[in-house]
């Protein structure tokens, strides 16, 4: 009799173990997860995991939270989607170690500018500020695998937009900067 209560539970606990897995397994499932205008970093890295896609439909936002999406981005191995990804968001796009265009995809840049908080007005940053801060873009991108030649070409198209302005590139000229991280052009499953 024991030896058939131990069969027993030795199924029931198979069972559940399956049925456990079976559920984590459905929640775990990849996302898509969508980003507009950027303003902070901490829901978008705390719904974040390996599988995700990252869609861009962006005008910008902070560059600050944009870094540390950034740093959430390449913690995992998540896909980008691009479809439209100005300003901020551009950094985003480049982080991605796999990265599809659709065929409308757009990538804007400008030099940064500040925002005064007491006018709400855009304030053009000092030579010194524009300096350090093409500093930290040459080393990030050179650590994410772009050559120097890209990193220049960017940090070039960035800082002589003016920040009124923005220099669009279009599906051809992406798909050049992003070299081997270009997986396509994105279909309805990507």
């Amino acid at each position: 009799m024991r030896h058939i209560w131990r069969n027993v539970r030795k199924y029931v606990i198979v069972v559940c173990t399956v049925s456990i897995l079976m559920i984590l397994g459905k929640q775990a499932e990849a996302k898509q997860i969508t980003v507009h205008n950027i303003t902070e970093s901490t829901t978008f890295c705390t719904l974040l995991e390996d599988g995700d896609t990252v869609v861009l439909r962006s005008n910008g936002g902070s560059v600050k939270a944009a870094w540390e999406m950034v740093d959430c981005i390449r913690s995992k191995y998540v896909s980008i989607r691009v479809e439209r990804a100005y300003s901020a968001a551009t950094f985003l796009a480049l982080a991605g170690r796999e990265v599809c265009l659709t065929s409308y995809a757009r990538l804007g840049f400008h030099s940064a500018y500040a925002i005064n908080l007491l006018t709400g007005n855009t304030v053009n940053l000092s030579v010194k500020k524009l300096r350090s801060l093409s500093r930290i873009v040459y080393y990030r991108m050179l650590d994410q695998g772009y050559s120097k030649q890209t990193t220049l070409y960017v940090i070039g198209l960035t800082f002589m937009t003016p920040s009124e302005n923005i220099s669009v590139l279009r599906f051809d000229e992406i798909k050049e900067i992003l070299d081997h991280r270009f997986t396509g052009e994105c279909n309805e499953q990507n």
